[in-house]
């Protein structure tokens, strides 16, 4: 399959649909608000509706879609358990979406959404079919990743999440580039699916930011404007920082029976990304076991797509990267999270 080139408008003042769908992990963020600051611009200039209700439209459009959104982190974390709670944040999400849609006069529709790469097929096929009562065409844009790194940023991330560090490693949250990818060609059908790379956006001139423009079909100008008005948005935090939350979360777990502990605050690891110090990575032999792990994947990934990326995977590697865990002691680490924890939940008693 060949990559697709983006189209500038949709043809013959028919309403094109753009999907920004994953792969999470790549600079999504910084993309994503970005475009949101620029979302004014975007609808009066080039007729392109990106949807207010938030920046990362993730946690609306997998509440909408999702079978239960329950086991999504965002209900997770706002405590919405029962059938009525989700069936009025589901109404409401559609409501306001829909709303603005519907009274905004536009000739493109663009979502960011990387969570949507992690929604079953059949989600998918009714996100298609919602959208589609909008748009006369669709294009899914899907990012691809290096498998080592977005399998430690994703393990970074998923402690955030509540998960630790020694359970993910049983099962690492891989790329999954063909359970994803099948997923979505089944759903919208292989020619609206544009694969890139995000090593090679990140090259492009003005970053990621303009190279998602470029793809959106925005002019050169405008995709410059956009990038030079980007924060560089990390929400990534140190190593030391993640080995607190990791520990935090083997001994105050973040959930009991489906519902946040009261324990805990969902801003933990808004105040340890603030720790600086030397960044998360994982030793040798993990990001060894991450490289043989994914080498079905990458092979699936270049024969669809008549690609060569990322074959080091296919190399056994040995880096001298010695792990910063071993300057840390488990107590140290556990009397940190809990006296960080106990003070953030004194401070935001209400958990709001």
């Amino acid at each position: 399959m060949e990559l697709t080139s983006p189209s500038s408008s949709a043809r013959d003042g028919a309403k094109l649909g753009i999907i920004h769908m994953g792969l999470p992990k790549t600079a999504t963020t910084s993309i994503q608000n970005a475009v949101y600051l620029n979302r004014e611009i975007l609808l009066s200039d080039h007729r392109m509706l990106y949807p207010s209700i938030e920046a990362n439209h993730t946690n609306s459009l997998c509440a909408m879609f999702l079978p239960d959104p329950r086991t999504h982190v965002s209900v997770k974390l706002a405590n919405l358990t029962t059938d009525q709670e989700i069936n009025d944040l589901r109404q409401r999400y559609f409501g306001v979406i829909e709303a603005e849609i519907e009274n905004t006069d536009w000739d493109t529709l663009v979502f960011s959404a990387e969570g949507l790469s992690n929604l079953p097929y059949p989600s998918l096929v009714q996100l298609h079919e919602w959208v589609s009562k909008y748009v006369d065409a669709l294009r899914v844009i899907y990012w691809t990743r290096h498998p080592v790194n977005f399998t430690i940023s994703n393990i970074q991330q998923m402690v955030r999440g509540g998960y630790t560090i020694e359970g993910l490693l049983k099962s690492p949250p891989l790329t999954n580039f063909k359970g994803r990818l099948d997923n979505a060609f089944r759903a919208f059908g292989e020619s609206a699916v544009e694969i890139y790379c995000f090593e090679e956006a990140r090259d492009e001139d003005g970053g990621v930011v303009a190279a998602f423009c470029r793809q959106l079909g925005l002019p050169e100008d405008v995709a410059a404007k956009i990038a030079a008005d980007a924060r560089h948005d990390n929400t990534s935090m140190t190593m030391m920082a993640t080995l607190i939350l990791d520990a935090l979360n083997r001994y105050r777990p973040l959930y009991i029976d489906g519902k946040l502990n009261p324990q805990r605050h969902p801003l933990e690891g808004n105040w340890l990304e603030r720790l600086e110090g030397g960044r998360f990575d994982l030793d040798p032999a993990s990001k060894q076991m991450i490289r043989a792990a994914s080498r079905e994947e990458v092979s699936w990934l270049n024969a669809t797509l008549g690609t060569a990326f990322y074959t080091d995977v296919f190399r056994d590697e040995v880096t001298d990267f010695a792990p910063l865990k071993e300057q840390y002691s488990e107590e140290m680490l556990l009397s940190m999270a809990l006296m960080i924890s106990d003070l953030i939940n004194y401070v935001y008693g209400d958990k709001q």
